[in-house]
């Protein structure tokens, strides 16, 4: 960005919490339940971003969302 250029959205670009290949903690609540367990991105992630997640034990993938460094929330 130049000086005196404006500043607009595809200028700015969100700060990536989440890797490929990083180890994160899934996070599922439903009801009052909240369960955490160890996943691992399947793709780099800012918050907010929908991101792919596998989990290690039962190979199955999940879509989640960011929700901080490290941290992801299983979406239904």
């Amino acid at each position: 960005i130049r000086a005196g250029q404006p500043l607009t959205a595809r200028s700015v670009e969100m700060p990536r919490l989440v890797r490929r290949g990083q180890e994160v903690t899934m996070v599922y609540e439903s009801r009052g339940l909240r369960i955490t367990h160890r996943a691992v991105a399947a793709q780099d992630g800012a918050a907010g971003d929908e991101i792919s997640v596998r989990n290690p034990e039962s190979q199955q993938t999940l879509q989640a969302l960011v929700m901080g460094e490290g941290l992801v929330r299983v979406l239904r």
